[in-house]
């Protein structure tokens, strides 16, 4: 005899019954009806799992993807500027394009 009021995990299987329930037409209520489920067990359940479940019965895959960094850049690497006088700059990228901008705004 079970002394725990929290509904059992392993029977039945919620998520493929709410996936099945979402497929429906049925209200919740005679869903249940129908399958022999206990309505309270059923709205537990669902808020539990919320919508961690797809229509198909599988948990939804996550929203996350790999990114792949980029390698960094070197100093040598880029578009080299000569200004009268003898400056050179050297190394300009996308990167660091707005210190060369805040360079250039002091000569």
């Amino acid at each position: 005899m079970k002394t725990n009021d929290t509904p059992d995990t392993q029977s039945p299987d919620w998520p493929k019954l709410l996936a099945a329930w979402k497929r429906s037409t049925l209200s919740g209520a005679e869903f249940c009806k129908r399958r022999g489920l206990t309505y309270h067990q059923f709205i537990y359940w669902k808020r539990k799992l919320g919508k961690s479940v797809s229509s198909s019965g599988q948990p939804k895959q996550s929203s996350f993807v790999k990114v792949k960094s980029l390698p960094a850049v070197t100093a040598t690497e880029g578009l080299t500027i000569t200004l009268p006088g003898g400056i050179l700059i050297e190394g300009v990228n996308e990167s660091n394009v707005s210190v060369l901008r805040g360079i250039l705004e002091q000569l």
